[in-house]
Formats: C-alpha cells, structure tokens, sequence
C-alpha cells in the first residue's frame, strides 16, 4: 500500500497528517523518468533535507538521525517506484537492487528507502547514525557510485513549504494556514517537516511511530524574530516526518509573511513566512500594492500581466512589462513583512512561465525639476535607461516623477503613471562603523531621515560553494534602528557580503489596457562591502 493511503491510528497529528502526507512527501519528488536500459554506475549530485532542501555548502546544512532526505543525480534506480508504505513490516533498506548506505567513522548504516526513480532516492537516516562528517554511497544493482561527503548533525530541522517560502503551517482544525485563515497572536499552530533528531524509542521504519516529546533535544522557533513556546517536538506517525506544534508569541510582529524559523544550536531551518493578523482572519501587509483578496483573484485567471516600474539613487530606471502565466504559484514567494526577515529560498521551485508584452517603443520618464529622459527596450521583458540618469534629476526634497509610455505597444496601451520619490535626506547612520559582522550575534542597523509613504529594507548577498545567499530584512521607517536576528546571519557564509540599507517608497498601483497590474516603487540606496566571520 503506497503510504499516501496508509491507516493512523487517531489524535490530532496523525489526523492532520492522513489528509496532508502526500503534500507532504511528494512536492520534492520527480516524476516521469524513463525506465533505463541497463545499470549504469550511480552518480550523486546533492544531498538534502526533504524539505528545507539546503544546499550542500550553505553553513546551516545538514542531515539529522531520523530525518527524511533526498538523494538527487543519476543512474541512482533503474525503475522509478510508487511511494512505499511504512506498515509493517515497514520500509526496506534494499529495494530493486538500490541500497544507500551511510558512513561516519567506524559505523555504517542502511537507509529506509521511501521512494526510487533514475534521478531521486528519497529515504530515512537511521537513528543510530552517528552524528559528525561522513559519506554516503548508492549501489544500483551491484554498481556503487563515488563515496559523497555528508554532514551528520544532531538536529537540523526543515519545514514543509510551497511557494519556496510560505510555511505549510496549520491551524488546530487541521486548516492550511492562509491569508484568508491568518493566525493570531497567542494561537496555536502546527508545522510539518523532518530533522529534529534521534528518537531512541523509535525505529524510523514502520508506521506508527511513537509520538514522543524530544523535549531534550534544545530547539527554538522564532516567529517574526519572536522566540515561542514549542508544545511538542517529534514524530508524526510516519517514519521520518515530524510535527512541531508552537504557540505563536503574543507581542510577534504581524503581516501575510511574518519570518518563521527554527533553531537548533546554530543550524537554522531554511526560511519561511506564515500570515498573522493582530485579530480576525485576514491579514493585511502596508508595504504591499494589492491586498490578499486582489491577489486571490489574480490567481484565479491563471495568466496575469504584470507591469513593475522602478527608479533607484543609484541612476536607475526601468519598467518590466510580463505575462505570468500559472500566476498563483508566484504569490508570497520570497516577501517577507514589515518587521520580518528571510532568507530567500536557495532554489525556485515556482512552475510559473513568463514571457513579455510590448508596452511601445520606449517609455519616456519625467523628473519634478522638468529634465526627461527615454527608456529604451533593453531585455526582452525590460525598458531601461541607457546611461546614468542625470544627476539633477533628482530634487533634494523628493517629488512626484512621471512614467509615460506614449500611443503604447501591442500588448499595453497608453499609461501615465506617478512615482513619489521621498526627499534625500535618508542616511544609514552606522555604515562607516560595520566592517565586520559576528555571524552567531546578528547585525544592528540604524539610520536617519525617512520620509515619506515608506519603509526600510536591508539586504544582504553572499557567493560561495553552497551558490549565492541573499536576505532580506524590513523595518519601519520611524524606527530608526533594526536587529538583523543571528539567525538570519548564521545562514548566511562567511566571507565577503554585500549589504544594502535603503528606503523603499510603498507601491503606488497604475492601470493600464491590457494590464491586471502595475505598480511603481523608490529606491534611496545605500551600499557597503563588509565581511561576515
């Protein structure tokens, strides 16, 4: 029997488990591969947790006892399998000729194999696995691949998302946490994911498991950058699949994409975002164009044309004009609220399309001080500037700026919209102070001189052998000071970061014929290069 239709036996876990588990085991499996010919020796690419899907190099990776993970490369199966049940006598650790088998020091293990095709293993790491660096091989029918480094860590959660970043998180009616079914403070929620680490009372192979509270494994889970008081940490019924159920802090910030993560130690989960309203159901976010109800209804259409134009301190200016089809799929990912953070989801698992629309020949955009200048199409989606925009183009005191695209193009007809660009008196007060950054004690940010319909974004990027890392943090602008949480800078590598601290304008919505959505944005930047130890 595959294990989407395997049996519970009762509570409130496996209840919500029953009607999710195929949510939440098939999202990071593929289908479709051709059956191969022969056996072909197995090469493995990555390794990664099911589900916060970290990449091997990122300074938060790693695979904990008990946990569910995938095995991605080639020639790993020669079939490609259904799911496999977890009832007794449970899962198998040899399954058509596959085993994955798991060193570190002196002891190795066999893997429970949930799931085989040519490119993807999905299986269970033994709870006596040892934790500390080791490697972990596949043999397909005789045929071993290359032994492939693996870093066993007590605990390494990650948690079920969609979108990339928007946390599967439930409400205790077994309800899929959304904008139209926000959280509140002080409520109670559930979240799905695997890593929390060794149940010695289990055997991560056959269903149930026990539902045993890890509470001495030491683990934190901050909601919009708010430490809450975890209920319960461990199993669902399911081998590798574990459940924590937390009470949201009743002073956390609030907004559609209030940050979540958890902790354990310093390997934090991969980042996710869940709505919270201050009372009712639904959420609201000020730094947003559209409201959640507006943009359920675009999900609705399936195919939405979107237009986004920008102008930056930095002498930037563009307008990108797109078709988004399977638009749904792109709602929430990688937003985050105002007093959140997030570090973007390392890869797009988004099945949106895009292509572009002509909005005319060029876009002509007017400054306050009466210059004007052309944008000129550039990419195929983008009309941009070809030279610096000029450097009175900007008034001291900020104003109203005109995009005008003329008779329009075959897609977008004529448009005339406004962008309010706050006056330049914005100043990152602490830039010449941060050279350095602690990675395990955060990183304070102050500034001066916010005005206008605004807020304060910071941002970081990283490259290195994980691939590049990017985060995102945003503030009130009457603030004037903003923690970036350890956690947020713990995930990031060490080594050489860019950061930029910068006053975003909120967006002003446009229309347009033949356009669901427009909208401009103001960008006062400022840019340091800084090192993260």
């Amino acid at each position: 029997m595959p294990i989407c239709g395997a049996q519970y036996a009762g509570g409130m876990r496996g209840r919500a488990l029953y009607g999710t588990l195929c949510a939440v085991l098939v999202p990071a499996v593929f289908h479709g591969f051709a059956l191969a010919d022969g056996v072909s020796t197995p090469t493995v690419t990555a390794i990664q947790n099911n589900y916060g899907l970290i990449p091997q190099g990122r300074p938060n990776w790693g695979i904990a006892p008990g946990s569910l993970f995938l095995v991605r490369g080639s020639g790993l199966a020669n079939v490609t399998t259904e799911l496999q049940s977890s009832a007794p006598p449970g899962l198998q650790t040899t399954l058509h000729g596959v085993n994955v088998t798991v060193t570190v020091r002196n002891t190795t293990v066999e893997c429970f194999l949930y799931y085989l095709s040519p490119g993807q293993i999905d299986a269970v790491l033994p709870g006596n696995t040892p934790v500390g660096l080791g490697t972990l091989t596949v043999t397909n029918n005789g045929q071993r691949s290359a032994p492939v480094g693996i870093n066993v860590a007590a605990s390494a959660f990650g948690i079920l998302s969609y979108n990339d970043t928007l946390a599967a998180a439930y409400d205790l009616n077994y309800q899929l946490l959304t904008p139209a079914n926000s959280a509140n403070p002080s409520q109670t929620i559930v979240l799905w994911g695997s890593g929390i680490g060794r149940d010695p009372a289990n055997d991560d192979a056959v269903f149930p498991q026990k539902l045993n509270n890890l509470t001495g494994i030491e683990m934190h889970a901050f909601i919009g950058g708010t430490d809450a008081m975890i209920l319960y940490r461990g199993r669902s019924q399911y081998p590798g699949v574990d459940v924590i159920v937390l009470t949201i802090p009743p002073n956390t910030a609030t907004g559609c994409y209030t940050s979540l993560v958890v902790v354990t130690g310093t390997i934090v989960s991969n980042s996710t975002t869940i709505p919270i309203s201050a009372s009712g159901k639904m959420c609201s976010d000020s730094n947003a164009a559209f409201a959640p109800a507006e943009l359920q209804a675009l999900a609705g259409k399936g195919t939405v044309k979107q237009a986004t134009l920008v102008m930056d301190t930095a002498r930037n200016a563009y307008a990108d004009f797109q078709e988004i089809g399977n638009f749904g799929a792109s709602i929430g990912s990688n937003s985050v609220s105002i007093g959140s953070c997030l570090v973007l989801a390392p890869t797009n698992s988004s099945s949106t399309t895009s292509s572009p629309l002509d909005a005319g020949p060029e876009i002509t955009l007017s400054s306050p001080t009466g210059s004007t200048v052309t944008l000129n199409p550039s990419t195929a989606t983008s009309y941009r500037n070809a030279d610096p925009l000029p450097g009175n183009f900007f008034p001291v005191g900020g104003g109203t700026f005109t995009f005008d695209n003329g008779a329009g193009g075959n897609n977008v007809g004529h448009f005339s919209a406004a962008l309010h660009f706050p006056a330049l008196s914005f100043l990152w007060m602490n830039q010449e102070q941060i050279t350095t950054v602690n990675r395990a004690q955060g990183l304070a940010v102050s500034w001066s001189g916010a005005t206008g319909d605004s807020y304060v974004q910071i941002t970081g990027g990283a490259t290195s052998l994980g691939g590049s890392s990017t985060f995102v943090c945003q503030a009130p602008q009457s603030a004037g000071t903003f923690a970036v949480p350890s956690w947020v800078t713990l995930s990031m590598p060490p080594g050489p970061v860019v950061l930029i601290v910068e006053l975003v304008s909120k967006p002003i919505p446009f229309s347009a014929p033949g356009l669901d959505i427009g909208f401009t944005r103001a960008l006062i930047m400022n840019t340091k290069p800084v090192r993260f130890n």
